[in-house]
């Protein structure tokens, strides 16, 4: 009996060694989405009766006046402060894993291929919103660039690739060009991570404290770099958007059973790249036109509170008036509680009561300089 109490005694100092690494948490969590739309920075359509024909077109190189885009070209489209952000963090955990795991293998592999893709999904979303706002706008398939006389022209200059059974046809008027000019890079890293010993668990009942033994753990940075330039016939470039963004994701070995982890265990390749090339299409052609964009999804989580801690639970079920009532009541016991600001900002916003969302979201800045609360004030500052 004394055995058993002594067996049983063990293992719970063994569970409570390892609550940390598994990952308790009481907090809860929701996640508030906003629809919008975005204004264009950059008009394409300068008055109602012009008639633009457009070709969008992927190319080798920086096309011709690209490289002169820092001399007094307007770049509203330079990566945003939220992207650049994210771009950081990715390189913070970069580091991190680094820094956590000892890092014996790694490799770099150049994925190439995405202007192509990205040309097709700009046309798309353009060939969308011009059909949808009823825009005098022309765009030339790419299938049938091929057959205009600007295009022996890039080919000549080396700039597209030509096509061996491209029958180069009559100019079909093109007036203004869109080069898309991007590239990816994947960085793989293989690192080693400590677990329990599967074959250790059985030690538990024979109260021996169990064994840790060395896993491989994996990390992977996938860049995107480039540019996506809009040209008029002839001029010097009017308008580009320069993507940098960094997508960083990792397998960790669970604490209680170990397994080696491989890429296969990372998010899907195609779809992290695929994500960033929608993102950045509907980012160029809401500039140039105005664009639905993909919903933002603002993640708060609770702080200690009870009040903090309901209001999240209305918010994850869209309750919005109750929420903020749970909110409020936090920030009266606890002023400084900038997650309590944070969610009554939210909750203020999906009612449409921007002004005080903009307060709360000011507030929650000003007692924790986090970029959610940052980037949702600015948010909020552009319905007002």
């Amino acid at each position: 009996m004394e055995s058993c109490r002594h067996t049983a005694k063990r293992f719970s100092l063994v569970l409570l060694a390892l609550a940390p690494l598994v990952g308790c948490s009481h907090s809860p969590r929701a996640i508030v989405s906003f629809q919008r739309r975005l204004e264009p920075s950059h008009p394409l359509v300068s008055s109602p009766n012009e008639k633009l024909q457009i070709g969008i077109i992927p190319v080798l190189k920086v096309p011709p006046g690209v490289t002169n885009v820092e001399q007094g070209v307007p770049q509203p489209g330079s990566p945003t402060l939220r992207q650049r952000a994210a771009t950081q963090d990715s390189v913070n955990q970069e580091r991190q894993f680094r820094q956590k795991h000892k890092v014996d293998g790694s490799y770099q592999e150049q994925i190439h291929g995405l202007s192509e893709r990205l040309a097709d999904a700009i046309q798309a979303l353009m060939t969308r919103e011009i059909d949808t706002q009823g825009l005098a706008i022309g765009i030339v398939d790419r299938r049938n660039v091929s057959h205009t006389q600007r295009e022996k022209a890039l080919i000549q200059a080396g700039l597209v690739k030509p096509d061996p059974d491209a029958d180069y046809g009559p100019d079909l008027s093109i007036s203004t060009w869109v080069f898309v000019d991007i590239e990816a890079e994947k960085h793989v890293l293989v690192g080693t991570g400590q677990a329990l010993a599967p074959e250790s668990l059985a030690g538990l009942a024979r109260a021996h404290l169990p064994r840790t033994k060395a896993f491989r753990t994996i990390g992977r940075s996938i860049t995107v770099r480039g540019t996506v330039t809009l040209s008029r016939l002839n001029a010097q470039a009017e308008y580009t958007y320069r993507l940098d963004e960094t997508d960083w994701d990792e397998k960790k070995t669970n604490a209680l059973w170990g397994s080696d982890r491989t890429e296969q265990d990372l998010s899907a390749q195609s779809k992290v790249i695929s994500d960033i090339i929608t993102k950045t299409a509907r980012q160029f052609v809401g500039a140039l036109l105005g664009a639905d964009l993909d919903p933002v999804d603002e993640t708060i989580k609770s702080s200690s509170n009870e009040y903090c801690k309901s209001g999240v639970l209305k918010l994850a079920a869209n309750d919005w008036q109750e929420a903020l009532a749970d909110f409020e009541q936090a920030i009266r016991e606890e002023s400084s509680d900038d997650r309590a600001h944070f969610g009554a900002g939210l909750a203020c916003e999906k009612m449409g009561r921007f002004e005080d969302a903009c307060k709360h979201y000011s507030q929650a800045y000003s007692i924790d300089d986090e970029e959610d609360y940052y980037r949702s004030r600015e948010r909020v500052k552009q319905k007002q």
